[in-house]
């Protein structure tokens, strides 16, 4: 609650409480006659005064609280017998409104015995009932806004339900319990009281102007927990690809994940770990180095950019050393073969000069997002990489399982489909298509010739 919300609750704990205070009239001045015994009852039973409204609504306000409903006749008469249910008002100033006035000793007999009326009996016991009652609310409201303001909630809390179980309808409470529980980020509870209050009292205009700052408030939570949630679907998702051998797929999944999550350590270690899955060591080095920046101090992050850099000093100069020898033949062959032809020198590989892997130890998972597994297999089944786990079958490859969102099943590709070519090469076995897809680029459009019962069709990955 702002400073503006805890003065307007504790000026009106204070009216509650029965502070005197004065009635005046529109015009600035003190209430005389009629309108000053009105302005003394309703300071009994209401503890304020309406001098705003005319003396016609004010009696009726009055006899509704007596009586329970408003007499008809005559104004004067009325006031009279409103007058007779009410004891005596003392006014601030000292003075009696509502009694007759004080006989002269000398001039006036004294007044009659005052016969027992037992229904204006019951009524003052009913008020003083009612009195009592409000007397405690009032204490119970103060309690509870000096508890909170000492960073007391859960006793605050307390005081303003017990308000609440004897004046269900008091906004004032359901109000101040909005504020609590918004102070404790509970914006549900805080959504529901500060509704609540603007219920009982729809023209308070700090009631509604709560129910809409915290309205606004989840709406921005809903947002950033849908956020959380869809990352967390693709971290799953990239997860259960890895697990599967679909190393393509998950790669694509963990780009998209790191794409709305930048600053993930962990995201792009995982993208680091499958290029390396995929013989792709430079990237891997790049995307091992990007987690490494964001946290330091992880160990695993520091041996991943160690070792790999390590390795790829140690092909780079394993390739220089194989480029001198290289050039030494040609110098003392004068870069002609046995055959009588111009030599060609060995293919470099264009992913990487990194030497075997053996010497690499990768790191461990860790809690969060879901990393791959710990050892990179030897054998990498670049079909699975793209989603389709097959056997060999009659004149090709049986697909025996799609690949959760993976390139496979956003084309339609569906179990118990043949493959018979790939790239328009005819594969028989899965050492033909594996073949065929190490030669590619990493992401690059894969085309399949595959046969769907007696139709042929093909389809583009």
């Amino acid at each position: 609650m702002d400073q503006g919300k805890v003065k307007a609750s504790i000026l009106t704990i204070a009216i509650i409480c029965g502070a005197s205070l004065p009635a005046f009239s529109k015009g600035g001045g003190t209430e005389t006659g009629d309108k000053a015994v009105l302005a003394a009852m309703e300071q009994k039973l209401f503890f304020k005064s309406y001098s705003d409204d005319d003396s016609e609504a004010r009696l009726a306000r009055i006899e509704k609280r007596i009586f329970g409903d408003a007499v008809p006749g005559d104004f004067t008469q009325r006031l009279e017998k409103v007058k007779a249910a009410v004891a005596p008002q003392i006014n601030p100033d000292g003075t009696t409104t509502g009694a007759a006035p004080e006989p002269v000793a000398s001039a006036a007999p004294p007044p009659p015995v005052r016969k027992s009326d037992p229904q204006s009996d019951m009524e003052r016991a009913r008020i003083a009932v009612m009195a009592a009652k409000e007397e405690e609310v009032a204490k119970l409201l103060a309690d509870g806004v000096e508890l909170w303001r000492q960073k007391r909630g859960p006793q605050a809390i307390e005081r303003f339900e017990q308000v609440l179980r004897l004046d269900q309808h008091n906004s004032e409470a359901h109000f101040n319990l909005g504020v609590v529980y918004e102070s404790a980020n509970n914006l549900v509870e805080a959504s529901a009281s500060y509704h609540r209050a603007a219920e009982e009292n729809p023209n308070n205009r700090d009631y509604q102007e709560a129910v809409a700052a915290v309205e606004k408030k989840l709406a921005a939570r809903k947002k950033t927990d849908d956020k959380a949630g869809e990352l967390r679907v693709l971290a799953e998702d990239a997860a259960a690809a890895y697990k599967r051998q679909e190393y393509f797929s998950a790669l694509d999944l963990y780009k998209q994940l790191d794409a709305k999550a930048p600053n993930k350590a962990l995201v792009k270690y995982n993208i680091g770990t499958l290029y390396f899955v995929t013989k792709n060591y430079v990237d891997a080095l790049t995307y091992y180095k990007a987690a490494l920046k964001i946290e330091p101090k992880e160990p695993r992050y520091q041996q991943a950019v160690q070792q790999l850099s390590a390795n790829l000093k140690q092909g780079e100069e394993a390739q220089k050393a194989s480029d001198q020898k290289w050039q030494q033949y040609q110098q003392a062959t004068g870069g002609v073969g046995l055959d009588g032809k111009p030599t060609k020198p060995p293919k470099k590989d264009k992913k990487s000069n990194a030497p075997p892997q053996q010497q690499f130890q990768q790191p461990q998972q860790q809690q969060g997002y879901v990393a791959p597994a710990v050892q990179p297999p030897q054998n990498i089944d670049f079909m699975a990489g793209i989603g389709i786990i097959a056997k060999p079958a009659h004149d090709g490859l049986q697909i025996v399982q799609i690949g959760i969102a993976s390139r496979a099943a956003h084309v339609g590709l569906q179990q118990g489909d043949l493959i018979k070519a790939v790239d328009g090469n005819i594969v028989k076995s899965m050492s033909d298509a594996n073949q065929i897809l190490s030669r590619k680029q990493q992401g690059a459009p894969v085309m399949l010739m595959i046969q769907r019962a007696n139709q042929m069709g093909q389809f583009n990955l």
